[in-house]
């Protein structure tokens, strides 16, 4: 049995057993993998696969070559810390860090075990790095430009929605970065001349209430500032399913939302990231110290569109976003 599965089926903190441990070559190097999330779900076969394949072409191969260890929080936020804690115990070379949280509950307990952060929305601005070019302590990695790029998802429900003056945004308070990703779409709102109300939400009985409010206040469109594949918030279909209660067109970050009913999606190509970082992960092994590693910024970003829910609306998506569409659901 793979040491993942393992760690699936017995829990997140479950210790691998003597027996099993005694079975992998001694020596090999140990891969810490922090993720907020559970194992089994829409991080571990969607992002993490990417990971583990990029990895494999490196030559880094899960108890051949590389152990890797996992620790998923299971949607606890308050256990990452310790979870940090047990991959230290472990001699972990490294520690791969899904998001903003998991960074954060890492970097708590080490300064010089190298981090690999995936997900970083703003690491300057989180205290992560002294700069992208040379971020100067121990964590290194990849943004993901989420705070900016949330101001253009507002643009372009402007596009889609013409006569739009009012618009809603919910956003994840689990995850503190997004506290910028509001500051950028405010920006944007004042700019474009149009009130925005913003909701912070934790689990999907906030997000239904603000939606509620939402809907009272008369928005016309929303934002959604929200991981995908949570399962705090329904997973990607739970989600877009109570957003479309209230017949709000509705912009997201990731391209699943849009196959499961989502209006719109505009962010980058979240399983790039994660095998990009493998790329980070493969230099630090081969000696490479975090502090010199640059910080990268995504280089491909998806834009999605689902006609089937615009119909459903009764929106008219111009020619002018279609015609920039990497993917059209009909």
């Amino acid at each position: 049995m793979r040491r993942r599965e393992f760690i699936a089926g017995a829990g997140a903190a479950a210790a691998w057993p003597a027996i099993a441990r005694a079975q992998q070559p001694a020596g090999l190097p140990h891969i810490g993998i922090l993720d907020p999330n559970s194992a089994g779900g829409y991080a571990d076969t969607r992002f993490w696969s990417a990971f583990r394949d990029e990895m494999a072409r490196r030559g880094h191969i899960d108890g051949k070559t590389i152990v890797f260890d996992y620790r998923w929080a299971g949607n606890q936020g308050g256990r990452l810390a310790g979870l940090a804690t047990e991959l230290l115990g472990l001699r972990a070379r490294v520690i791969v860090a899904t998001s903003t949280p998991a960074i954060i509950a890492a970097r708590s307990v080490t300064s010089e075990v190298p981090i690999i952060g995936v997900l970083m929305a703003d690491p300057v601005g989180s205290g992560f790095a002294q700069s992208l070019a040379r971020p100067g302590g121990n964590i290194t990695g990849l943004s993901t430009l989420s705070a900016e790029l949330s101001a253009k998802r507002l643009e372009l429900l402007s596009e889609i929605v013409p006569s739009l003056s009012r618009a809603g945004m919910v956003w994840d308070q689990n995850n503190p970065s997004f506290a910028l990703t509001v500051r950028h779409t405010e920006a944007a709102a004042r700019s474009l001349g149009m009130a925005l109300e913003v909701h912070g939400v934790h689990r999907i009985e906030e997000l239904r209430a603000a939606l509620s409010e939402l809907e009272r206040a008369n928005s016309q469109a929303l934002v959604a500032a929200l991981p995908a594949g949570s399962a705090r918030f329904g997973g990607d279909a739970g989600l877009v399913a109570a957003i479309a209660e209230h017949r709000l067109p509705a912009a997201y970050s990731d391209l699943d939302f849009v196959h499961n009913g989502g209006l719109v999606s505009y962010g980058p190509n979240y399983v790039n990231l994660f095998r990009r970082a493998a790329l980070y992960a493969d230099k630090i092994l081969k000696g490479a110290r975090p502090a010199e590693l640059p910080i990268e910024e995504p280089n491909v970003f998806v834009l999605g569109v689902n006609l089937k829910t615009a119909k459903e609306l009764g929106v008219a998506v111009p020619r002018s976003v279609l015609i920039r569409a990497d993917e059209v659901v009909e």
